[in-house]
């Protein structure tokens, strides 16, 4: 399925979000703490998810979104405060993990190290457009990236995300950022085993029937 990288990014901002939320949820957080809560790093977008007046109970993504939220498997890597990463930086550490500039401006890890066959997970900025400008990139500068890719095939997914793990750790060490889950939290051993048992058993992030 072909969706724009603006739908990508509001994507990543909603997994965010509805993880925030369900989180806090399970936790008995009270509704009034929550109200508000996003993270401006992230598509302005988001912000049709989750305004200022938004409450737990009315949590309700649209049904075209909520197939992919559910599909879409993501790592963060964050720079410290006031540190972001610059553009040349990201495309020499891009090139050092044989990441390839294509489709929807956007750095792609394809089947074959010289980059040929398909696209198996990609990067993006964590801030709109989300892409990268290389006609500019002197002057880019963004607090995170993240890498992502939609679960399949369980066998070809379990592969993908190993790779896509191994390619975020070696970047997060190069930049010296920081590797967050999809909740935007420190990613842990534990955490990793989570992911893996999600994607071997194709498991959405979060319940349906807590979604909706």
């Amino acid at each position: 399925m072909q969706i724009s990288l603006r739908l990508i990014l509001l994507l990543i901002g909603a997994v965010i979000v509805i993880g925030i939320i369900w989180d806090a949820k399970k936790n008995n957080i009270s509704k009034r703490k929550l109200i508000g809560t996003r993270n401006r790093d992230f598509t302005a977008d988001i912000d049709q998810i989750a305004d200022e007046d938004f409450l737990i109970d009315e949590l309700n993504p649209v049904e075209e979104f909520k197939e992919e939220i559910n599909r879409i498997i993501i790592l963060y890597i964050m720079a410290a405060p006031k540190q972001p990463f610059l553009g040349e930086e990201l495309t020499e550490a891009f090139k050092e993990m044989r990441l390839y500039y294509g489709e929807k401006q956007i750095f792609h890890r394809y089947e074959h190290d010289d980059g040929t066959g398909k696209s198996l997970f990609s990067v993006v900025s964590v801030v709109e457009p989300g892409f990268f400008d290389l006609t500019q990139i002197e002057d880019f500068k963004t607090p995170g990236i993240a890498l992502f890719f939609t679960l399949t095939q369980p066998n070809q997914s379990v592969a993908v995300f190993e790779l896509m793990l191994r390619t975020a750790k070696k970047l997060a060490a190069y930049l010296d950022g920081e590797l967050k889950d999809e909740q935007h939290r420190t990613l842990t051993s534990e955490t990793i085993e989570d992911y893996r048992e999600r994607v071997r058993l194709q498991q959405p992030l979060f319940p349906a029937a807590k979604v909706s």
